[in-house]
């Protein structure tokens, strides 16, 4: 079977036309949920007003979820280490899904920056449990990921979340 130029041509043409009308739709879908969202804010906010309150919610699950406050808050001394590990990383999912229609109002590098950070929190808590033995509590984990932060400040991005996270609410006031 010998394909000749022009049917090639055609191949391509209808590819091309046919990733257009997918990008097309697409792009309307888009709008189309931007203006769902527009007409279900709350009436009298204003997009800046939205925004604020977006970058504040983050502000407050960047906080919440920073391991030491974790384990503060969600200690547990009869866990055994996997179940507090468990409890660590399913309230840093629990409380991301809470949040995750904020992603709407704040920039998409911002809302990469969280989830990275969310990523990394579920990473180090779940890395610093597997060096345990089987029979360790949850103090063991507690105790050596407080050693792993107290080490090595730097170990989480909360501090780089909430960095962003001021600066770009003061763009927005100014």
């Amino acid at each position: 079977m010998n394909i000749d130029d022009r049917t090639i041509w055609m191949m391509v043409v209808i590819v091309v036309l046919f990733m257009i009308v997918v990008y097309c739709l697409f792009y309307i879908q888009k709008m189309y949920h931007k203006l769902e969202i527009a007409k279900s804010a709350p009436k009298g906010l204003s997009q800046q007003q939205l925004q604020l309150n977006a970058y504040e919610r983050l502000a407050l699950f960047t906080e919440r979820n920073k391991i030491g406050n974790l384990i503060t808050r969600l200690f547990q001394s009869e866990y055994t280490a996997k179940q507090m590990q468990q409890v660590l990383t399913g309230n840093i999912k629990e409380e991301y899904e809470h949040n995750i229609s904020q992603q709407l109002y704040v920039k998409p590098e911002i809302w990469d920056a969280v989830t990275k950070m969310k990523e990394q929190n579920i990473y180090i808590i779940n890395q610093v449990s597997s060096t345990l033995p089987p029979s360790a509590n949850a103090l063991d984990l507690n105790k050596h990921l407080l050693e792993l932060l107290n080490t090595n400040a730097n170990v989480t991005m909360n501090h780089v979340v909430l960095d962003a996270l001021q600066f770009e609410t003061k763009q927005l006031l100014s």
